[in-house]
């Protein structure tokens, strides 16, 4: 698409253009154009429209609410197992956001330990009060709480 854009005599500058008409083709609004150069007006010119992103077709909507939920149930059955916490996707099974979502919303307590080792407290519901696994940093202090440098 094409538009062809004018200023009114007087006009004070191409801030103010006006769009006078859109086409499908250079050829059909430089054609326009000359109409319009003719009617008066002063700085017309043609210039293609910007592009809009058309949403893609068959993409998949993502429900965050069900990914927090998922995170949180996977969380707490590695606290129940008494397993090490799972780690975000690629690496594991969690969603991207989720961990920190979920740490906003006052749900479980992050303690990240070196080599990125992470021990999740869940603070809400039935096994309130449970952790993951934390053998192997017993003794360790951790350099991050709920996503915060300490």
């Amino acid at each position: 698409m094409w538009e062809v854009c004018g200023i009114p005599h007087g006009g004070p500058g191409r801030q103010r253009a006006v769009i006078i008409k859109s086409f499908h083709s250079q050829d059909a609004a430089i054609d326009h154009c000359l109409k319009i150069d003719m009617a008066g007006w002063s700085d017309v010119y043609v210039r293609p429209e910007p592009k809009t992103k058309q949403p893609k077709v068959g993409r998949e909507t993502i429900d965050f609410e069900a990914r927090i939920q998922e995170t949180f149930n996977r969380i707490v059955a590695a606290a129940v197992a008494g397993e090490r916490c799972p780690m975000n996707w690629p690496n594991g099974p969690l969603h991207d956001l989720s961990v920190s979502a979920l740490v906003r919303r006052g749900w479980i307590e992050t303690r990240t330990y070196r080599r990125n080792y992470r021990v999740a407290k869940i603070l809400v519901g039935e096994h309130a009060g449970k952790s993951t696994s934390d053998e192997e940093i017993r003794g360790h202090q951790p350099f991050r709480v709920n996503g915060r440098y300490v």
